[in-house]
């Protein structure tokens, strides 16, 4: 199964691919104060047709108003895009022309891709970049330019650049999604904007 099996009891549905996103949407829901999505976790996104049709399958799905869908662009942002739409054609739900631009009447369709509009990345690029003036940040690019020095590539840098940042932090032992909630990210960032207008849109 793509998704938890438990039944949808809200109107509104935001599916992700992972814990951490489901812990980062969640908290940004709880400032928002939106009280009728519900997040479900897709257990990762490939192949993302049967994740998302997996949704679609879900016991209260029937009585769902608005789908929202966020995935990591990754290295690709054009495959990412085609995806998500080649995926909601699969799942036989209305398909936006882009990002932030809602489709569909009886069951509105929305979809964002991380880290934002057109860019490469993932969530971990999103969070990096609202800490850029961080002092701490110094000291992150020290220690990835000192392994470069000894010939040592990390593969997924921002991933690892990540965990150096919230190693810093009291409870190092955070994950992304559970240092969102601790509110090791400062929430408040114009970075940010697009996920709130996101959720708005749902």
């Amino acid at each position: 199964m793509a998704c938890s099996n438990l039944p949808i009891i809200k109107p509104k549905v935001l599916a992700v691919e992972g814990d951490d996103d489901k812990y980062f949407f969640d908290k940004f829901i709880n400032l928002l104060r939106i009280f009728d999505v519900q997040t479900l976790v897709m257990r990762g996104r490939f192949p993302l047709s049967n994740k998302v049709k997996s949704v679609t399958k879900i016991s209260g799905w029937n009585n769902v108003v608005s789908f929202g869908l966020v995935i990591d662009a990754d290295a690709d942002y054009p495959s990412a895009l085609m995806s998500v739409q080649h995926a909601l054609i699969a799942a036989r739900l209305a398909v936006p022309s882009a990002a932030l631009l809602p489709a569909g009447r009886r069951r509105r369709v929305t979809f964002f891709i991380l880290p934002g509009l057109t860019m490469r990345g993932a969530i971990e690029d999103l969070c990096l970049s609202s800490v850029r003036s961080h002092p701490v940040m110094a000291c992150v690019d020290a220690y990835f330019h000192c392994l470069q020095r000894i010939n040592i590539n990390c593969p997924k840098i921002s991933k690892a650049k990540v965990h150096v940042f919230l190693a810093s932090k009291r409870e190092p032992d955070k994950k992304l999604g559970q240092a969102t909630q601790a509110g090791y990210w400062p929430l408040s960032s114009a970075v940010f904007d697009d996920v709130r207008q996101f959720l708005r849109l749902l």
